[in-house]
């Protein structure tokens, strides 16, 4: 599941029939939902069932597993908070940063998690904040404007990247012992998700709702996917054009930050 920014609009969906793009469909017939994605820690369902949090041994470190990749606004965004947090208290792992074969490693021994999307739309919310949620972590949350629909508000803490005080936030919801204040709500959302929210449990609420609902069934309807180089070629100077300028813009935060450091 690929969020609608701007780089749906020309590779992932650009010539394809499943480019009825996320939040962007109108039909009273159609319900919405999170993308039911699987979770990204090496660890199978019955193991996870069967683990306490007293399993784990947890310290006050808070870590971030992501990567230097930047070819949205939403990676820049990112990336700029990640140049923000480097050398600081919080441990910063994955591709091109600090490689680690499973975030679960790292995810395991820590109380806190960042858990940053790549887009903030209602409904978008991925295995980012669900596999904090699975390794008994709290979740310092951007993403989805709704997330509170699918969890407790006190499961998750808010994360603004736009913050002058970020960091001295971030500190504070540590010595403020947030996770052992909240740990019964994290335990709950990570129930959710075992129980609900992952692919199993959501089809199978999605399939009696439709079993129930006594609906006609779909039309079957022609799908045509263009093959070659097509879905390569066609992005639009505009949109060229912006990347560029938001790589310079990046760059030139990333410079300025380390002259300061």
């Amino acid at each position: 599941m690929e969020p609608p920014n701007e780089v749906a609009s020309y590779r992932q969906f650009g010539n394809k029939k499943v480019a009825v793009r996320f939040g962007q469909i109108r039909n009273k017939q159609i319900s919405f939902s999170h993308g039911a994605l699987p979770w990204h820690i090496n660890v199978n369902y019955d193991t996870l069932r069967s683990t306490s949090w007293e399993d784990l041994n947890k310290t006050d470190e808070m870590v971030w597993v992501t990567s230097n990749l930047h070819t949205s606004s939403g990676h820049y965004l990112r990336m700029k908070v990640v140049v923000q947090l480097q050398n600081s208290f919080v441990k910063i792992y994955g591709r091109g940063i600090n490689p680690i074969d499973d975030k679960y490693t790292v995810f395991k021994s820590a109380k806190y998690v960042i858990a940053f999307e790549n887009y903030a739309h209602s409904g978008y919310w991925t295995e980012k904040i669900a596999d904090a949620f699975l390794s008994y972590c709290l979740p310092i949350y951007f993403g989805a404007t709704d997330i509170d629909t699918y969890f407790h508000p006190l499961s998750y803490v808010r994360l603004d990247p736009r913050s002058k005080t970020l960091l001295s936030d971030l500190q504070s919801i540590v010595d403020d012992q947030t996770w052992e204040k909240r740990l019964p709500y994290i335990i709950e959302a990570r129930t959710d998700v075992l129980n609900k929210h992952q692919l199993f449990p959501f089809l199978v609420d999605k399939m009696e709702a439709i079993l129930a609902s006594e609906k006609q069934p779909n039309v079957p309807q022609r799908v045509e996917i263009p093959g070659g180089s097509a879905y390569f070629d066609n992005i639009p100077l505009s949109i060229r054009l912006q990347k560029i300028w938001v790589r310079l813009q990046y760059k030139w935060y990333a410079i300025t930050k380390s002259r300061k450091l």
